[in-house]
């Protein structure tokens, strides 16, 4: 949760604002439910106005007609809900700006990491893999600052505060809300320990459909040739079968946990109506109390319920979470040397060099080599000779497993790697034109 809390820094002050905005929404949610109880015990009640009213409305030259007090309280409840949506509205355009912000800075930093990992790594991990995670994981620090974290303080902040309001208004009755809290409590903290495996299936299975979708996209023109369609189209089905499957799975538990979660809350709030509507009957409680107490009751219900639903939310960006902080803790490249290529003449020297990709045969055994400044040498030989492999280690996409590569009598390792690469022209075998201009694919 700290390493998602990091790439808030740079949005300190639009995140104060955020803060700010939420806050006013706390106060307007307390405020509005009076206005309306106020209309009903006092603007449409036949009995005089009473109570703190007749001493305030006086004081301040209004009126204490009925008429009036209508006319009064319903503009007051029209401006204060009028200005809850303005205010909803800035917050979710602050929560929009901040949210890409912070997805932008991590999908920056990822994709740096991932140029600088080694080509063994590209080779070993499917692209679409890689993809899945730079697009779709990236999003896990809005998920988890913006759609968990910060909702679920507030939703705290916002039961304390209406339930203090709550009690308030009737200590009985506030103290009977509290009564759904603890099995609440016990289904979340059951429900947390049952999501995190399904979630991760689930985003595991993403990456796979990810990596069959680009595999077979980049390599139609072969399926076309051998007419392979009908077979791609099988493997590609089962893929996003299996896909679907685990995103049902996560939704139906989470369709469950919604259910229990909102049946809790419906119970509450009906044993709070069933108490305060006996009371109304007694004559001990106004309509316009029980109004806002069940007003409140639901300020009070709705923090719960959404703290209890954040849990779905933070499950599946923990998922993403351990998906991309995995890709930044491997080890990128090897260091680079300390020495400028850039006045290299192009001597290159194998010095009984060897490699091998993996356990098993070696891709080259004991090769020396000298090729002077102006030479042209050709190396032939069939599929799978360690041409490509030789070029490879050239420019330390590979190092050697034994021996020593130099150039001008310099080890390969001390001189600059990004330099080194761009005195060194390389034709690979894959002719690939990267989307744009020509002049952007040669600069």
């Amino acid at each position: 949760m700290r390493w998602a809390w990091s790439f808030l820094r740079p949005f300190r002050r639009p995140f104060a604002v955020l803060v700010a905005l939420s806050s006013v929404e706390i106060v307007l949610r307390i405020l509005a439910p009076w206005a309306l109880a106020i209309v009903i015990d006092h603007a449409l009640n036949p009995a005089p106005v009473r109570g703190w009213l007749a001493e305030v409305l006086p004081a301040l030259g209004l009126s204490t007609e009925r008429r009036d007090l209508l006319i009064l309280f319903a503009g007051i409840g029209l401006g204060l809900q009028l200005i809850h949506q303005l205010v909803v509205m800035f917050h979710g355009r602050v929560s929009v700006a901040i949210s890409q912000g912070m997805i932008h800075e991590l999908r920056e930093e990822l994709f740096a990491h991932v140029q600088a990992l080694t080509l063994e790594h590209h080779t070993a991990t499917p692209t679409g893999d890689v993809v899945q995670r730079l697009e779709g994981d990236t999003r896990c620090v809005d998920q988890l600052v913006l759609r968990a974290t910060l909702p679920f303080a507030f939703s705290l902040i916002t039961l304390l505060v209406m339930f203090i309001g709550l009690a308030l208004i009737d200590l009985p009755l506030a103290l009977l809300s509290l009564a759904v809290i603890p099995p609440l409590y016990i289904w979340l903290k059951y429900y947390s320990g049952r999501m995190a495996t399904p979630t991760d299936a689930a985003r595991r299975s993403d990456s796979r459909l990810s990596s069959r979708l680009y595999e077979s996209i980049t390599s139609i023109r072969l399926i076309k040739s051998h007419a392979r369609e009908a077979h791609e189209q099988a493997r590609f089905s089962r893929v996003a079968g299996d896909a679907a499957h685990a995103w049902i799975r996560v939704g139906h538990q989470g369709t469950v946990f919604a259910i229990v979660s909102g049946a809790l809350t419906v119970i509450g709030s009906s044993l709070i109506l069933l108490v305060g509507g006996m009371r109304v009957l007694d004559g001990t409680m106004t309509i316009g109390t029980l109004l806002l107490v069940m007003t409140y009751l639901g300020y009070v219900y709705g923090p719960l319920q959404a703290i209890a639903s954040t849990a779905n939310t933070m499950q599946q960006a923990l998922g993403s979470a351990r998906r991309v902080r995995h890709v930044l803790d491997i080890t990128p490249e090897v260091a680079s040397g300390e020495i400028d290529a850039d006045q290299i003449r192009g001597e290159v020297q194998l010095e009984d060099v060897s490699f091998h990709y993996c356990e098993g045969t070696a891709a080259l055994d004991h090769v020396t080599l000298t090729a002077r400044p102006g030479e042209v040498i050709a190396l032939v030989g069939p599929s799978g000779a360690g041409k490509s492999t030789l070029a490879s280690l050239l420019v330390r996409f590979y190092d050697p497993t034994a021996g020593q590569i130099r150039i001008d009598g310099v080890p390969v390792d001390q001189y600059r790697l990004h330099s080194l690469r761009q005195r060194v022209a390389i034709v690979l075998q894959e002719s690939l034109v990267m989307s744009g201009t020509v002049r952007e694919n040669l600069c």
